[in-house]
């Protein structure tokens, strides 16, 4: 699942206000990662912060993880396409147990297990703010799943969750469904392309939304019950 991109040298100079709204359309080679993490603390202008193909290392994780800490304009972060391993998710997620503005989190096509998928279950436990999380085409398996799911079981704004084409089998597909059960925000999960099998397709009903399983067929909510 690796596919990273080669753009021009980023500029020399840094870049003005205005163009801070989202890295990913005024940078479009490789990034100047720390002195970019050094102005999120202070630039009030961004609010999308789209890094693709960078191959960030674990101490530029760190920089933008710090940055996220007091940053309080920045809604989108989009790291896919990236070398972020477990410890690089850990130092992002605890950056979400703090931040209160980021709403979407896109890191699809890391390489994050399950160690890392268990980093953002803790934050999810007690974030207000984040609506959708992607974590498409990492290695999670089931005990990243179960965490996950156990998280789900108590946040109350996540209504969009991402995990195909991850490791996740029938166990961490059983558990995401017994959470739909409680859950009163989520209306998709996406398990596409992860090895559940059909004991894991068979997984009980949810009575509300909808879980996308690696044969394409959502589980179908119970019919007394009422969709969001």
């Amino acid at each position: 699942h690796r596919a990273g991109r080669q753009g021009r040298t980023a500029p020399s100079e840094p870049l003005p206000n205005h163009a801070w709204r989202s890295f990913a359309e005024a940078w479009t080679g490789k990034v100047r990662i720390k002195e970019l993490a050094s102005q999120l603390t202070t630039n009030s202008g961004t609010t999308r912060l789209e890094l693709h193909g960078q191959q960030i290392t674990a101490e530029k994780c760190q920089a933008l993880a710090d940055a996220l800490n007091s940053n309080r304009t920045v809604i989108r972060v989009d790291l896919k396409y990236n070398y972020i391993g477990d410890q690089d998710a850990k130092a992002l997620a605890d950056a979400l147990k703090s931040n209160r503005t980021v709403t979407h989190v896109n890191l699809d096509y890391n390489e994050i297990g399950d160690e890392g998928a268990k980093a953002f279950a803790d934050a999810l436990k007690s974030n207000c703010t984040v609506t959708y999380v992607n974590l498409y085409g990492n290695s999670i398996g089931d005990q990243g799943a179960k965490a996950l799911a156990h998280a789900l079981k108590s946040n109350c704004t996540v209504a969009d969750m991402d995990l195909g084409f991850n490791e996740i089998g029938k166990e961490g597909a059983k558990a995401l469904a017994d959470a739909l059960q409680s859950n009163k925000t989520v209306t998709y999960i996406n398990l596409d392309g992860n090895k559940i099998g059909d004991e894991g397709a068979k997984a009980r009903r949810c009575p509300r939304g909808s879980l996308q399983l690696a044969v394409s067929t959502p589980l179908v909510p119970e019919r007394h019950s009422q969709m969001p």
